[in-house]
């Protein structure tokens, strides 16, 4: 329910039941590893029986609150290398007047994960795009330029997976 309905996908129902299905697939694995893994106590306290529901709403809260990566050299033209949460950009409010700019770095000269110097690190960074007021709330944009260009009308219709109506300056409201 979580889950942005992509703007190519006709039948809603159809989609939805299959991400059901593709996340039930994915949690039955997960937790069939963990029950491997953890000590007898966590298995009998029932942790991970009936998780389904809250693993289904976290990948969804996930799915709504990533940012793509892309390839650095291409910016947003190329191809999506990946996704990733960062909290900051996560509690950002929408605006199709926003005030950042949300980019990633790769950080080559970083180490990246349990300061391993081969892995890759991306840092993500809020760039305010013009001065923005001392009162005024920092907001990103949600969707892509190219999508910001829309009617006000066709920009609410693609906000609306994400459980609320834009009232920002620019939509008038």
């Amino acid at each position: 329910e979580q889950v942005a309905l992509p703007h190519d996908v006709d039948d809603e129902t159809e989609f939805r039941a299959q991400l059901k299905d593709l996340a039930k697939d994915s949690f039955d694995l997960l937790s069939g590893a963990l029950r491997l893994r953890l000590p007898p106590s966590v298995e009998e306290s029932g942790l991970l029986d009936g998780g389904f529901d809250l693993y289904g709403r976290l990948v969804g809260m996930f799915e709504l609150n990533n940012l793509e990566i892309f390839h650095s050299a291409e910016a947003e033209l190329g191809p999506v290398e990946g996704t990733a949460f960062y909290p900051l950009h996560s509690c950002m409010n929408h605006s199709c007047d926003p005030n950042v700019v949300m980019m990633f770095c790769d950080d080559d000269d970083e180490e990246g994960a349990n300061g391993d110097p081969e892995a890759e690190s991306y840092r993500c960074y809020a760039y305010a795009t013009r001065d923005i007021g001392e009162v005024e709330e920092v907001t990103c944009s949600y969707l892509d330029q190219d999508q910001l260009q829309l009617s006000t009308e066709e920009r609410q219709d693609l906000l609306r997976d994400y459980g609320f109506r834009c009232r920002c300056k620019r939509c008038g409201e």
